[in-house]
């Protein structure tokens, strides 16, 4: 990867979500880059990047802004992947996953929403994340 490069702070965020027993525990391996085509089984969680940018500092540190879909067959469900996609968040303390990406803490910056799909009213929490990541080095 070139010097000063920037990680895929979105594959790194779904590694480390695929990483945590408790969050496969309820989606499998459901976390994805978008809400997969043709009925897709839920509960699923989906990242996005929104925003966010470089660091000001001279290393290579990408303070992206993502959320994070949490898809359920019910609004508990929902919420229970939330709660779960939460709790694991705040557990990050520098960590770094399979694709060379350091997590170093992701704080919710919003409030959590309520935002059930508006064609099917499928039932979905969104949080927003600021993800700090570098590359691993």
């Amino acid at each position: 990867m070139a010097e000063g490069a920037l990680p895929d702070v979105e594959a790194g965020l779904v590694s480390f979500l695929l990483a945590q027993a408790s969050i496969t525990t309820l989606v499998s391996t459901r976390v994805f880059f978008g809400v997969p085509r043709n009925s897709p089984t839920l509960p699923l969680i989906v990242v996005q990047r929104v925003g966010g940018g470089d660091d000001v500092s001279e290393a290579a540190i990408d303070n992206a802004v993502v959320t994070l879909h949490c898809w359920g067959r019910s609004k508990l469900e929902a919420l229970t992947v939330t709660n779960t996609v939460r709790t694991s968040l705040r557990s990050i303390r520098r960590v770094t996953v399979h694709n060379g990406v350091a997590l170093y803490g992701i704080p919710i910056i919003d409030s959590v929403v309520w935002s059930p799909d508006p064609q099917d009213d499928t039932p979905r929490y969104i949080l927003t994340a600021r993800v700090t990541a570098a590359v691993a080095e």
